[in-house]
């Protein structure tokens, strides 16, 4: 464990090396207890941990963050992941140029898509959920939120889930439909309301394109979103779009598709990839050129680690061993035992897909 790289409410993220590569990794350490004292937080590890299951099993998609392994000890749990350079909300900060935002929402399109074709719905899409590589290429992170369809596909006008599993200022108005209220209340997260679809992602993907275009959140207060409907009821959704924010007819064209409050209207993957927005200066479609880059012997999206990390590892380093801590994790009849003996798996895809350990490792199917 090298150094605390982020501190929130309910996990810590640490940059770490893996002794038996040298590769410096991601760890989300998440203490037990306030798991235990959270049913929010319980379930959404179960769920996060179930979705990258699910990725593990299926094609492997450069532009979705992929899980190496979950282990544990006697109080914390350890997810091992890559480690990204930062996210989409600082990258944001500095400026997006016309060719990243191509290049950013086409990989969020696509991971998107694959998630939505592996029965994946994010739920969650937001900015700070998307994080960047060394080299600009762009990954769907953090599936705490995400639901997982039981059938390996999810298909569009279908309703699937009715649990409030949002951010403000993120969530379509099918999912947030009873928080347009008079009185301008948001639904508290985690409350019922009617049931959405797979359209809730494309939603959140075009709050977040507009964010990369304006610097700022599109509805970052309840009194826009209740505008916006109103103005889009009366057909000037789009006039309402192009005044907040200076943007090309190909930029409102997807901004608006993925902004229909209709949600037989709103774009997914199979517009988006038909949009001129996407093709560059060249005439180059950017779907294609990612796919091109992708079958290339372009080996992934990872990169060396900064060079502060580059050093012998000192006496205060603590190094844990995921082996054995898996193994003391705790004896059977221990309280819980039965939600937390899953949290004990390595990808068989991942960094670790050689490992043969001679301890039992659990996976949820």
């Amino acid at each position: 464990m090298l150094e605390c790289i982020q501190s929130g409410g309910f996990a810590t993220a640490w940059a770490a090396r893996d002794l038996s590569t040298s590769r410096i990794l991601c760890f989300k350490v998440t203490s037990k207890r306030i798991v235990s004292e959270y049913k929010a937080s319980r379930l959404a590890l179960g769920r996060e941990l179930e979705a990258y299951q699910r990725l593990a099993a299926c094609i492997e998609t450069p532009y979705v963050m992929q899980l190496h392994g979950v282990f544990q000890d006697a109080s914390r749990v350890f997810f091992a992941m890559d480690l990204m350079e930062c996210d989409l909300w600082e990258a944001t900060s500095k400026g997006v140029s016309g060719a990243q935002l191509r290049r950013w929402t086409a990989q969020i399109a696509l991971g998107l898509d694959a998630l939505h074709n592996m029965g994946i719905m994010h739920r969650d899409l937001k900015p700070e959920n998307i994080l960047l590589s060394r080299s600009g290429d762009a990954r769907i992170a953090d599936l705490g939120a995400a639901y997982v369809h039981d059938a390996s596909r999810l298909t569009r006008g279908q309703s699937y889930a009715r649990d409030a599993v949002f951010t403000p200022g993120y969530a379509a108005p099918e999912l947030v439909g009873s928080a347009l209220r008079e009185d301008g209340a948001w639904i508290a997260p985690g409350s019922r309301c009617p049931r959405y679809g797979l359209e809730v992602d494309w939603w959140a993907l075009g709050c977040i394109v507009y964010m990369m275009m304006a610097g700022c959140m599109l509805f970052a207060e309840k009194a826009d979103m209740l505008e916006y409907v109103e103005r889009y009821k009366a057909h000037r959704g789009r006039a309402w779009l192009r005044s907040r924010c200076s943007m090309s007819e190909n930029e409102a064209r997807v901004l608006y598709g993925l902004l229909h409050v209709s949600i037989s209207r709103r774009f997914a993957f199979e517009e988006l990839e038909r949009e001129p927005f996407f093709e560059n200066e060249d005439g180059v479609d950017e779907f294609t050129y990612l796919e091109q880059r992708s079958r290339s012997n372009h080996k992934g999206l990872y990169r060396p680690e900064k060079p502060k990390y580059r050093m012998t590892p000192s006496d205060s380093t603590v190094t844990l061993d995921l082996v054995s801590s898996t193994d003391e994790a705790g004896p059977e009849d221990c309280e819980d035992w039965d939600f937390w003996r899953w949290f004990a798996w390595h990808n068989p895809l991942g960094l670790w897909a050689n490992w043969n350990g001679r301890r039992r490792w659990w996976a949820l199917h």
